[in-house]
């Protein structure tokens, strides 16, 4: 098993395989194509939240919203603790991580906080604010966790986390009747799992010793 802090960001590019690289040419840099995916996809469920769900209810109290993201804030360094546990003491998880960090190569910090609020905000309008009033809660969690599929046994513990947070994310939209706790949630989960998977600070434990 491959040690995710022993391959250096610069020799990120050396892990992928020549002939593929040759094959498919240098590829789009992942904070671009996250850009370009992301954008229209949050302008879409903002539309759809403001218009036809009414997920995004005009500006209230504010000591609620500040309630919601901390909230949100809380539940994010719950997750964040747990997997950063597992992810030291579980092969497989160890696996993705080296996956995760070949797919995205060396990131700087604006970079990470970018893709965190664009994939943070975006997935979590279309699926709790737009999706979940009209299909429910397991539905959308199960639609979330399988559009988070990639057909590699690498990928698979990331679809099985994302069912669960799809699960947990849906709670704190029903249960606070706002989407402010969820995108909170969100953004942080994937701003902090983002800077340990390409910093590699994820040691296993076996190799801590």
């Amino acid at each position: 098993m491959v040690d995710p802090k022993s391959v250096p960001d610069e020799e990120i590019d050396t892990l992928i395989d020549p002939d593929l690289r040759q094959e498919i040419g240098n590829p789009c840099p992942v904070s671009f194509a996250a850009t370009v995916v992301y954008t229209p996809l949050m302008i879409v469920g903002l539309i759809i939240c403001a218009f036809f769900t009414k997920t995004i209810p005009p500006p209230g109290d504010m000591s609620r919203i500040g309630t919601d993201i901390g909230i949100g804030f809380a539940v994010a360094i719950g997750v964040v603790f747990v997997t950063f546990v597992l992810a030291r003491m579980i092969p497989a998880l160890q696996s993705m991580e080296v996956a995760f960090r070949r797919t995205l190569g060396p990131m700087s910090a604006g970079e990470i906080i970018r893709i965190a609020l664009l994939s943070g905000i975006a997935e979590e309008l279309l699926f709790r604010g737009a999706l979940q009033p009209w299909a429910g809660l397991i539905i959308t969690s199960v639609l979330f966790g399988i559009l988070h599929f990639v057909p590699d046994k690498a990928w698979f513990p990331w679809t099985i986390f994302a069912t669960g947070f799809g699960f947990l994310a849906g709670w704190l939209f029903e249960s606070r009747g706002s989407l402010v706790a969820p995108i909170t949630a969100h953004v942080i989960v994937n701003l902090a799992n983002l800077a340990l998977i390409v910093s590699g600070r994820r040691l296993p434990i076996t190799a801590a010793r």
